[in-house]
């Protein structure tokens, strides 16, 4: 399950994680103005003129977590194939099938992000 979180956009706040120029700005979080989120501009896989893989990743003074998002931009609508995370200290690849879509909530970071990437 993703949770999502009612955001503002920071334009000119940037952390030093994801100061590597691959990684766009997406947001933050208005509820922990901590965490941040971004995408993977190199990445970016346009399945069809409707539906867009992207990889998001969501940055916290604790801790960092990567996401592989489908987007249908046209159904404003994504679900989660894929999140790596660390297990035992070593990173392991959790891959979820494709499952049910879920319809894109305004005003969250997948919104956010499926305005800068949908076209």
């Amino acid at each position: 399950m993703v949770s999502l979180f009612f955001l503002t956009i920071d334009t000119h706040s940037q952390t030093k994680e994801a100061a590597d120029s691959r990684w766009k700005y997406i947001c933050y979080d208005i509820n922990d103005v901590g965490t941040r989120y971004y995408y993977d501009s190199e990445t970016i896989t346009y399945i069809s003129t409707n539906q867009i893989d992207v990889w998001m990743k969501i940055t916290s003074p604790a801790k960092q977590q990567i996401l592989l998002l489908e987007i249908a931009c046209a159904s404003n609508m994504f679900h989660l194939l894929e999140s790596p995370f660390d297990f035992w200290g070593k990173r392991v690849k959790t891959v979820y099938t494709a499952g049910r879509w879920r319809m894109i909530p305004p005003d969250s970071e997948i919104y956010l992000l499926s305005k800068l990437v949908c076209k």
